[in-house]
């Protein structure tokens, strides 16, 4: 599941179907070996093919992680779960998560939108949103100045998936086609 090669083309990381592993697979050896155990979601590698950086959904811990390749995990953004909604499904303090780039992350939280480092430093809000909204699959344009993705809108008896959400992550304007 979601196999992908290191920037070097040494070594491809792949999840298991059930995605709770993440493997390395040595393309010249062959050698499989597990990384990480984890329920994991988003994830890519970093761009010196040393680490990986994740989203592990497991509570307590939810959030987004550097993990070496011998399985070091370092957290860099706290993603907690919602208990508090009277949602159909588990949701996350994060409605929306994409990579931006090698260093920042796009997160669409119950209130507002932000752009995140990988590591420290202060979240820009980008704008507000809606409450008990959803913005699923959210993909980053190639010059890293949009973020668009499915708006869906979740009450307690269904779940719609009908516009779509555009951001922009330098004037941090949002749009809803």
């Amino acid at each position: 599941w979601g196999a992908k090669w290191s920037p070097d083309s040494r070594s491809v990381a792949f999840l298991s179907p059930d995605r709770y592993r993440m493997s390395l697979l040595d393309v010249a050896t062959g050698a499989i070996r597990t990384v990480l155990e984890d329920s994991i979601g988003n994830w890519r590698w970093r761009a010196d093919g040393q680490a990986l950086v994740l989203r592990s959904r497991l509570q307590p811990g939810a959030g987004i992680y550097e993990v070496t390749l011998n399985g070091q995990r370092r957290q860099l953004v706290d993603l907690p779960i919602r208990t508090d909604l009277d949602l159909p499904v588990r949701t996350y303090l994060t409605r929306g998560f994409q990579f931006v780039g090698n260093s920042n992350v796009f997160v669409r939280s119950d209130s507002a939108a932000f752009l995140m480092p990988l590591g420290p430093g202060p979240a820009r809000r980008l704008a507000s949103v809606p409450p008990r909204s959803q913005l699923f699959r959210p993909v980053v344009s190639h010059d890293l100045r949009w973020v668009v993705g499915l708006l869906r809108d979740v009450d307690a008896s269904r779940e719609t998936t009908n516009q779509v959400e555009l951001f922009s992550l330098e004037t941090g304007a949002r749009t809803v086609l």
